[in-house]
């Protein structure tokens, strides 16, 4: 049930939240990873001893960046340590009180990957399989094949990740899929243009090094 204070839809938001972990982000993170090319430093997962951060130029030296879990990977690499992906799953709680706290949620994490790797977030573009199959269908005679093509393959995925994650076939789960992806296409549309963030209700402006400055 939703918590008292909150609309009566805000569970669908969390809901979705959940699945944009599961569905979108993690076999992302994880091809990322496979190929090498996702050099990841994961906020939910990051430990490192005290002299290292120390070293680093502690906290102070991260406050001000984005992207501050990424940035903490860059400089211990640059101590010549090794940055290791622990062996673990951690459990996310998503709390999402309306669609426009998502979409903000989203769009900052949208336009720190931009900021990162934009060519590698503009090939993101390639994850979204039901919303170019859904406009072929829109324009093209064959195009219903390409989506029901593309919808088999994101079914595929999301329940052998459901299954990795041990969570039990949820036909109900399942059904928020095409919502879910349309929604992440959107976020990820609008991520490819250069704009604000919101954090913690007030919204920043990132500058080319990654650190961010208050939107007047």
């Amino acid at each position: 049930m939703p918590l008292p204070g909150e609309p009566g839809d805000a569970r669908l938001w969390s809901r979705l939240a959940a699945l944009w972990i599961d569905w979108q982000f993690l076999p992302n993170a994880a091809l990322g990873e496979a190929m090498g090319r996702a050099h990841g430093c994961y906020g939910a997962t990051m430990s490192l001893r005290a002299e290292t951060l120390a070293r680093l130029g502690g906290f102070a030296a991260l406050s001000d960046l984005l992207a501050d879990d990424h940035a903490l990977g860059v400089a211990v690499r640059r101590l010549g340590l090794r940055v290791v992906v622990a062996p673990v799953l951690p459990a996310h709680v998503m709390a999402e009180a309306s669609l426009p706290a998502l979409v903000r949620h989203e769009l900052r994490w949208a336009r720190t990957l931009r900021l990162l790797d934009l060519p590698g977030y503009a090939g993101m573009g390639v994850t979204f399989p039901l919303s170019w199959g859904a406009l072929a269908a829109a324009l093209v005679p064959w195009g219903w094949l390409t989506l029901a093509v593309a919808l088999v393959a994101r079914l595929a995925l999301a329940i052998r990740v459901d299954r990795a994650l041990r969570r039990c076939l949820n036909p109900g789960r399942l059904a928020l899929l095409p919502l879910r992806d349309a929604l992440s296409f959107a976020i990820w549309g609008l991520g490819l243009a250069r704009g604000t963030v919101t954090w913690q209700g007030r919204r920043f402006r990132m500058r080319p090094d990654g650190s961010m400055v208050e939107a007047g």
